[in-house]
Parts: C-alpha cells; structure tokens; sequence
C-alpha cells in the first residue's frame, strides 16, 4: 500500500497564513460594504468621503459639524433672504474635541465652548475671530466689514428662555425700531431690524445649559446671504463637557469617526 507524503511543517504554515490572509481581507470587505450601505442610507445629498484600511472605516464628512448631528433646521426669510437656521442645541458629545479650539475656525466651524456655542460658515477665510474675547463674548468678522457678536447670557438657560427673547424685543422697540420676530423652535427665535441705514439680524438660542444672543451687523446689504447663513447656524452647545472621540482621518479639521 503506498503511503501518501505529509505536507511539511512549513508547507502547513504558509497554508495557515493564507487562510488567515483571506479571513481578513473579508473581513475588511464586509466592513467595508456596510459602512458604505449606512454611509449612504444617512448622509442623503450631502457631500461626504469613505475611506477604508487595515485600521477600519474613516469618514471625512467635510461640512458644518450641526449638519454631521443632524441637528433639526427650519428656513426663514430675514430681509427677503432665505437663511438655513439650526432650531435646537446641539450636544457636546457631538462635538470633536480637535474642533474646539474657540478661537479659530477649524474646518468650516468655530466652537466656543467657553461661550457656549458653534457656528459654520461657508467660506472660513471670509471672517476672523477677534483675539481677546472674554466673559462669554466673541466677535467675527467678515472681509466685507460686517460682523458678529455672539455673547453667553448669565444664567440663561431653556428655562429663561421666552423671557430673554422679550426682553430683547422690547429693548429694541424701546429704542423706535420696527422689529420683525420670527419663532423657529421652542428654544429658537431670530428677529431683524434696521437701524442707521444698516441691516442687524439677532438670534436667541437655549439648551438646557446654556442661552446664547447672536447679533449680525450687515455692512453691505448686496453680500448678507454669508453673513445670514452663519448667524443662522450658530447653536447652543447642551451640556458641558466634550466627550473625547476616536481619532478619526483629518481634513480641515472637521473630521468625526462615525460610530
């Protein structure tokens, strides 16, 4: 009877090692495959990019951080311009910890969690934040001499609310300005004016922890689509520790690892 030859120890080895190999390449496939279904299935039209290695699935959404949370938005019109406005707070575990800085735009975003908010912007190189800001209080501004001022309310919260958008309302109607409220939300409410010869829009916003007062100046009524979308997507920051999130590739700084 004829014996059959045993494979060597070495010959089992590299067997071995290509069947581990092809494990993990299909494991990376699966991977790979499903993120792209949930990518897709989540992100509708917005702009986003997958990537996949051997170290996992990394995704470079590119684009305002409220956008990536998902955070709810409604449209108004201040001066006849349709604006995108962000109508609830977003969480601070939301929040990648290499986006706030507070004193930079880092990717399209500026977060400032000592003052309590986050705000886009479509073009970050058309607007500086000004150094030295302090007391819960920051000023941006726009090549074009516009600005924003973005100021924490002490002790204001969702709690206070209503009482603060009246306040403000009857400031300016105090000082014979026609002014134009427009509710967005429970704890959402942006009002326009104008006032010597110059466009200002101011919008209130609350989270459980925090309320914020966002004023624009509009120095060029041709050029205030920018300067509308950015006060319209300054939101509230609920809650007040940032939860550190996995490294994920970094693009402009506004890169998450989804999870």
């Amino acid at each position: 009877m004829t014996t059959q030859p045993q494979p060597s120890d070495a010959a089992i080895a590299e067997k071995e090692k290509t069947k581990r190999t092809l494990i993990t390449t299909a494991a990376i496939v699966i991977v790979g495959v499903t993120a792209l279904v949930l990518f897709f299935q989540n992100i509708d039209d917005r702009e986003g990019r997958i990537e996949i290695d051997q170290t996992g699935v990394k995704i470079d959404l590119g684009k305002a951080i409220t956008t990536s949370a998902q955070v709810p938005t409604n449209t108004a019109t201040p001066f006849g311009t349709n604006v995108e406005v962000t109508t609830a707070p977003i969480e601070s575990k939301d929040i990648p910890e290499q986006a706030a800085k507070g004193t930079e735009f880092v990717g399209r975003n500026l977060v400032d969690t000592a003052s309590g908010f986050v705000m886009s912007a479509e073009h970050p190189e058309d607007f500086t934040v000004v150094p030295g800001g302090t007391g819960g209080k920051s000023e941006i501004k726009a090549t074009d001499g516009s600005r924003i001022v973005i100021e924490r309310v002490a002790g204001g919260s969702a709690a206070t609310f209503t009482s603060t958008v009246n306040n403000v309302v009857r400031e300016l109607r105090d000082r014979g300005l026609t002014v134009k409220v427009q509710n967005e939300g429970p704890t959402t409410t942006l009002l326009w004016y104008r006032e010597g010869g110059k466009q200002y829009c101011v919008k209130v916003a609350a989270s459980q922890t925090s309320l914020i007062r966002a004023t624009a100046m509009i120095a060029d009524s041709t050029k205030s689509a920018s300067i509308l979308q950015s006060l319209g997507s300054v939101t509230a920051i609920s809650g007040s520790t940032l939860k550190r999130l996995p490294a994920g590739s970094v693009e402009g700084g506004n890169t998450r690892q989804r999870r």
